[in-house]
């Protein structure tokens, strides 16, 4: 049993134990194997009549497919290629030129699940709420072993998403060739997610099954190509070691698609800046910076702003001591501690000035 399989089979377990339910006919986790990848795909829920899909999930009343697999995909099945479900038709015109329209690719690059996991006949029969906030532990153990660069929603639930999964996030700005495009065509948020700190790009389009054809219409998989900043045909991503792992991939300080850092020219202010840029920590600098102290304003400094200001003056005092706070708790993180942890010992080492 390699470790994907083992992973999935822990976690279907530990999921049936937590929500009562014993039958695949009435929930479905994996649409695929579970791997590192640069993307995940999420959807409300798993579709089918529960009372007409077969205890294995394989099977719809009528006879057809409801799962390429009644395990745990050991032979690489893939359900969006293997089963002609309409929103899997739907999601292919989505994900595949992603991917190079490469279906081998696709089954190494791409995973697929739901932010709940219950089966039911119509969205309408579900309390998504409550299901969703039952999934949210195990979903968020599937995007830390994921650790995806791009996560897709396919359906208007960005909301209910962040509350459940992620601790902040800064919107994308709306390219010009969709600023007329109704509002459930497509969202962008760079964002730092709940599940090991992962800051990654998190973008919303239309459900599949009913709003595919804006798709092409709306150019969106050239526009989310354009934000991941990979070619959308020809070149591959780097490996999945590399690509996924590397959060400073993904900044998340943007305006219209483009990085507003600065930049700097001082060498102990670019150091710091390549350091939380390379941690993918960018997000959290406000919590090392000396105006959180309660001694001062309390307003949530930006790393951007903190390098501006200081670029042309003489780094002293509260300044001096926030960058060797910050540089050592970058320190800390390269290291392998958790930011809390890193923040915590970075406080005591270099604490608010006192005269």
């Amino acid at each position: 049993m390699n470790g994907n399989i083992a992973f999935m089979s822990q976690l279907e377990e530990e999921y049936r134990g937590a929500s009562g339910l014993k039958s695949r006919k009435h929930y479905k986790i994996f649409y695929g194997q579970v791997f590192p990848a640069p993307i995940l795909t999420l959807g409300f829920n798993p579709g089918g009549d529960p009372e007409g899909t077969s205890d294995d999930g394989t099977r719809q009343k009528d006879g057809s497919p409801a799962s390429a697999s009644a395990s745990f995909f050991e032979g690489m099945e893939n359900d969006i290629l293997d089963c002609e479900w309409r929103e899997n038709v739907g999601l292919r015109r989505l994900l595949l030129p992603l991917v190079g329209q490469d279906r081998d690719r696709f089954r190494r690059e791409i995973v697929k699940t739901n932010i709940s996991f219950r089966r039911s006949k119509g969205i309408d029969d579900i309390n998504l709420t409550i299901a969703a906030e039952e999934a949210a532990p195990f979903l968020g153990r599937i995007i830390a072993r994921v650790r995806p660069q791009l996560i897709v929603l396919t359906g208007r639930f960005m909301d209910r998403f962040m509350r459940l999964h992620a601790v902040e996030s800064f919107p994308v700005t709306m390219p010009e060739c969709l600023s007329n495009a109704p509002a459930f065509v497509f969202s962008a948020a760079r964002t730092r997610l709940k599940a090991d700190n992962l800051v990654t790009l998190v973008v919303q389009v239309g459900h599949a099954s009913r709003f595919a054809w804006t798709y092409k219409r709306h150019d969106l998989p050239e526009e989310i190509a354009r934000l991941m900043r990979q070619p959308l045909h020809g070149g591959k991503y780097d490996s999945p070691s590399v690509a996924v792992h590397n959060r400073a991939a993904i900044p998340p300080y943007i305006r219209g698609g483009t990085t507003t850092m600065p930049h700097a020219r001082n060498p102990s202010l670019a150091e710091l800046e390549a350091e939380w840029r390379s941690q993918g920590i960018v997000a959290d600098f406000w919590r090392v910076h000396h105006f959180i102290d309660p001694r001062f304003s309390g307003k949530h400094e930006t790393l951007e702003r903190y390098i501006r200001w200081c670029e042309p003056r003489e780094i002293r005092d509260e300044n001096e001591q926030t960058l060797k706070r910050a540089l050592d708790v970058a320190k800390r993180v390269k290291a392998g501690q958790p930011l809390d942890a890193a923040l915590n010992q970075g406080w005591a080492a270099f604490p608010v000035v006192t005269r």
